[in-house]
C-alpha cells in the first residue's frame, strides 16, 4: 500500500508538470528531482546516489552533442556517465551527482582545463530569458549576467574547485554552493570520478551582496529549468575537448534558460533512498573529499 501510495504521488506531481511544462524546450519529456534525505552529504563518495535507478538518472544515452555536431552519443567505451538531481525543502538547496566513466581522466591535470567536467545551468523560477550576454539587451552585464539563471562548472584540481560564471564570485562557495568529489583509478589514466554538488536556487543573484539577491524557496510540484553539458578532452594539451553532450537539444542552453528541459520537485520517497555505508551520511559539508 506504502509503493502504491507513493506511485500515486509521483503520477500526480508528473501530471501536473504536463501542463506547466512549456516554458522549456524538449518538450519530449519532463525530467523527475527527488527530495533528498534530510541528512544527505557532499562529500564525493556517492554511494546515496547509486541506489537510485530510472527516471531518476540522466545517462550517455540521453544527451546530444551540439557544439562539435557530427555524432550524437559519447561513446562509451571512453565516456559513460549517470547523473541525477535532487532538491531539499530543509537546506534549500539543489543537488547534483555525477559518476564518470572515462579512458582517460584528466580533470585534475590542469586548473585551466575547462573541457573535462560538466557545465551546468539552474533556472530555479522557471523564468526562462537569456541570463548570460545580457549586453545584447541592453542590460549592464555585471549587474545581469547569472541574475535570472545561473552557470556553474568544476575545476577539480583547483583550491575552490566550484565555478559560478557571472559576477557574484562568492555565490559558488559556502553556505551558498558546495562541491565534494572522489576518483577510483589513475589521474591521466582509466578511472571512474564522482562529483557531487549543492547550489543555491536564485531568483534574482546580484553580485552585490546576498543581501541584495532573492533565493528562491523550493517546493514540492514545482518546476525549475536545468541544462547539464557533459565535457570530455581526451588531450590535456589541445585546448579543446572532444565533444560538449548537453541534455538540451539546443545550443543555446549556455546562455538562454527558454533552452533548459523541465525538472518537477517531487515529494519524499524514503523508498528510494538506502544508506549503503553510515559515513556517506551527515550533515551537508563545506570541505572538499579531495
Amino acid at each position: 500500500m506504502k509503493q502504491m501510495f507513493g506511485m500515486f504521488i509521483l503520477l500526480g506531481v508528473m501530471l501536473f508538470a504536463v501542463s506547466m511544462g512549456s516554458a522549456h524546450l524538449r518538450l519530449d519529456e519532463t525530467f523527475v528531482m527527488p527530495m533528498v534525505p534530510d541528512n544527505i552529504a557532499v562529500d564525493g563518495d556517492g554511494s546515496e546516489w547509486q541506489m537510485l535507478t530510472d527516471p531518476y538518472y540522466l545517462t550517455q544515452d540521453e544527451v546530444r552533442e551540439t557544439v562539435k555536431g557530427g555524432f550524437d552519443n559519447p561513446n562509451p567505451a571512453s565516456l559513460a556517465f549517470k547523473l541525477a538531481w535532487g532538491w531539499s525543502p530543509v537546506t534549500n538547496l539543489l543537488y547534483m551527482w555525477e559518476e564518470r566513466f572515462d579512458d582517460f581522466s584528466n580533470a585534475t591535470l590542469n586548473s585551466d582545463d575547462r573541457q573535462e567536467n560538466v557545465e551546468f545551468g539552474v533556472d530555479a523560477d522557471h523564468s526562462g530569458g537569456r541570463f548570460m550576454g545580457t549586453g545584447a539587451e541592453d542590460l549592464d552585464p555585471a549587474r545581469w549576467d547569472g541574475s535570472g539563471g545561473q552557470s556553474y562548472r568544476y575545476y577539480l584540481n583547483r583550491e575552490d574547485p566550484l565555478w559560478h560564471w557571472g559576477s557574484a564570485t562568492w555565490a559558488d562557495k559556502p553556505p551558498y554552493g558546495f562541491i565534494g568529489w572522489s576518483l577510483d583509478g589513475e589521474v591521466g589514466g582509466e578511472g571512474v570520478q564522482t562529483v557531487e554538488i549543492a547550489v543555491t536556487p536564485w531568483d534574482d543573484l546580484n553580485s552585490d551582496g546576498v543581501g541584495e539577491s532573492v533565493i528562491h524557496t523550493l517546493a514540492v510540484g514545482e518546476i525549475v529549468g536545468i541544462v547539464t553539458a557533459t565535457k570530455d578532452s581526451d588531450d590535456p594539451d589541445s585546448g579543446g575537448y572532444d565533444g560538449g553532450w548537453w541534455s538540451s537539444s539546443f545550443a543555446t542552453a549556455d546562455c538562454c534558460a527558454d533552452s533548459f528541459i523541465d525538472y518537477i520537485l517531487l515529494p519524499f520517497e524514503p523508498g528510494i533512498w538506502t544508506a549503503v555505508e553510515a559515513d556517506t551520511w551527515g550533515r551537508i559539508k563545506s570541505t572538499f573529499a579531495n
